[in-house]
């Protein structure tokens, strides 16, 4: 280190014209003015060592989107520089899903007098919690004829880097498939990684028959790489068909000479119920009259039971209490 004199006007600091070995001196600086010098000592450090960088290896999970950020300070165990630090940086500081395992990363540490030191580090991302899989509930209007879609939504609560899988299969509730209500379906769901939604479809079959509404269910089970948070959507068959209403028939018949002839009425209902209908019948006098022996003569009240379909019951003439049958009117007295 060589001497050196500052000022001209005003006071000047010297300080030795010597040349300083590596480490630590105490040193005399003398400063001069008009009014004389003065004497005094301070301590000066010679160090050419180079910054000491330090690493650390960290373990880091990604979150629910994929993705997970780090900073020059989790790496960084300890590094060092006699100049002090001016920055520490890193080579890469954002993982994702094709980062997941081992992943080398160099932490560069910069001092103050621009010198630079680097270390390496191993980071290992490890993949996110394990997603979890729900489905939805869907009503439908059944229709009169063909098929409607139930179409159900499976949805997993975030994306995950690996492919998920989910098995899925209908199961009967007050529809069933012996009824011909909906249509059965089973199968695999897969989710491949980023995808976070899929649709299982399920036909519903029309029809007419007054009935309430009625269910369905798509059973989800056997997940790979996810938990199930709700295995199991509901389909409700919203019902659009009317209560039937009932008809009956005229008939003619040819009376014939001797013995008897049945005449045989349909009673119908304008469309299948799910329910059991009865209603009762009795013949009554027109121009055919019980007097003149005209129809059959007993029991001709009855009730007619009719279930869930179209029925076409058939009323014969009783045999207890008669001579002869023709057409139905009202029972003549014995």
């Amino acid at each position: 280190m060589n001497g050196n004199t500052a000022g001209t006007n005003g006071p000047s600091l010297t300080v030795p014209t010597a040349s300083l070995a590596l480490g630590t001196h105490t040193i005399a600086v003398v400063v001069t003015g008009q009014c004389g010098s003065a004497t005094n000592s301070a301590t000066l450090t010679v160090d050419d060592s180079p910054p000491v960088a330090v690493c650390q290896d960290i373990t880091v999970q990604l979150d629910a989107t994929g993705h997970v950020n780090i900073t020059p300070a989790q790496i960084d165990n300890g590094s060092n520089d006699a100049c002090g630090i001016a920055s520490l940086s890193l080579s890469k500081t954002n993982f994702d899903c094709t980062n997941i395992g081992t992943n080398q990363v160099t932490l560069t540490m910069t001092d103050n007098n621009g010198n630079t030191q680097t270390c390496t580090a191993t980071v290992t991302v490890l993949d996110a919690v394990a997603p979890t899989i729900t489905i939805n509930d869907v009503s439908v209007t059944e229709g009169n004829s063909g098929t409607t879609t139930a179409v159900f939504t499976v949805t997993l609560s975030h994306p995950s880097c690996q492919t998920v899988t989910v098995n899925y299969a209908t199961a009967d509730g007050t529809a069933t498939l012996a009824d011909n209500d909906y249509q059965s379906a089973s199968g695999t769901i897969t989710f491949n990684p980023g995808q976070t939604n899929a649709t299982i479809t399920v036909l519903v079959n029309g029809d007419n028959k007054f009935e309430p509404d009625e269910t369905f269910a798509v059973n989800l089970s056997d997940p790979v790489n996810a938990g199930l948070a709700d295995s199991q959507g509901i389909g409700t068959i919203l019902a659009d068909d009317p209560q039937p209403t009932i008809a009956i028939n005229d008939v003619s018949v040819v009376e014939g000479n001797s013995g008897t002839t049945n005449a045989v009425f349909t009673v119908s209902l304008s469309n299948p119920s799910y329910q059991t209908i009865t209603l009762n019948y009795a013949t009554g006098n027109n121009t055919a009259t019980l007097d003149s022996d005209d129809h059959c003569a007993g029991e001709w009240r009855h009730q007619v039971r009719i279930k869930r379909e179209l029925l076409r019951p058939a009323f014969r003439c009783g045999q207890r209490h008669l001579r002869r049958c023709s057409r139905p009117g009202h029972h003549p007295q014995r």
